[in-house]
C-alpha cells in the first residue's frame, strides 16, 4: 500500500521557495491534486523559474483526467510519475537556487 501523505509532504517541500513561501501544503495535494499542482507552478511562473506554457503543459500532463493523488499513485506507473513530478519540480527550484549564488 502507497503512502499518499508521504508523497504529498515530499510534494509540498518540492514546491516550497522559501520557509515562509508556501502556496502549497500537503493536505492540498490529497484534497485536489490538480489545483495544488496548478498552484504550486504558477507560485513558480511567478517566481519567474518557467513560463506560462512550461506550466501549462506539466499540469496537464501530469493532472491525468482529474485524477487525485491516491488514484495516481494506485496505477502502475503512478509511483514513478510522482517521482518524476518532484524530481522536475526540483530542477525548476535548482535553477533558481544556482541563479541565486552568482
Amino acid at each position: 500500500m502507497v503512502n499518499v501523505h508521504s508523497y504529498a509532504l515530499q510534494l509540498e517541500f518540492a514546491f516550497q521557495l522559501s520557509p515562509k513561501n508556501r502556496y502549497v501544503i500537503a493536505d492540498d495535494f490529497v484534497l485536489d491534486f490538480e489545483d495544488a499542482l496548478y498552484r504550486g507552478f504558477e507560485s513558480f511562473t511567478n517566481a519567474g523559474l518557467l513560463s506560462k506554457n512550461t506550466m501549462k503543459e506539466i499540469v496537464e500532463h501530469y493532472t491525468l483526467f482529474g485524477k487525485t493523488l491516491r488514484q495516481i499513485l494506485e496505477t502502475d506507473d503512478g509511483v514513478e510519475q510522482i517521482k518524476e513530478l518532484i524530481g522536475q519540480i526540483r530542477a525548476f527550484k535548482g535553477r533558481e537556487q544556482e541563479g541565486d549564488a552568482e
